[in-house]
């Protein structure tokens, strides 16, 4: 390992998610988080030729995926709630807005003198939420959206 390398290992992630006009929730039990930033790529070829003779990239996405465990499941406060319903609560209204919220991971590196690493996407929208309930397992929430814009920074 080169000097100033270090390992992070994922139980010592903390997750935050945040819906617009809220507060932040933070995640207990959390059990995978994955934020991918992708984005769609076409090549221009021809004329003869079937190397790639430039490329171009559209449709820049952060997908988020994050299932966790424990959770307090109060129908007004709640943030999988306001996925049903922009001001929370336990009823699906009939609406095509989508309620955005900012999620954040900081993982932590096993020596304390190393960085932190916070990642943050901001404007994610969470198209379903599913509850999945399975005999003789814990009941896991697991969460896949779209978000806007990522962040990385090493905070202190």
């Amino acid at each position: 390992m080169a000097a100033g390398e270090d390992c992070y290992f994922a139980d010592l992630c903390a997750i935050t998610v945040t819906p617009a006009g809220s507060t932040a929730q933070t995640i207990a039990l959390g059990q995978d988080l994955e934020l991918t930033m992708k984005s769609t790529e076409i090549y221009a070829r021809g004329m003869g030729g079937e190397l790639i003779q430039n490329r171009a990239k559209h449709s820049i996405q952060v997908d988020v995926k994050l299932a966790f465990l424990k959770f307090l499941p109060t129908v007004t406060t709640w943030f999988p709630y306001y996925i049903m319903n922009s001001a929370a609560g336990g009823t699906l209204v009939d609406t095509c807005r989508c309620t955005l919220f900012t999620v954040t991971g900081q993982i932590y590196p096993m020596t304390a003198a190393n960085n932190n690493v916070l990642r943050t996407v901001t404007n994610v929208s969470f198209a379903e939420f599913p509850m999945k309930v399975t005999y003789n397992q814990w009941v896991k929430v697991d969460l896949s959206g779209v978000g806007q814009t990522l962040v990385d920074t090493n905070p202190a």
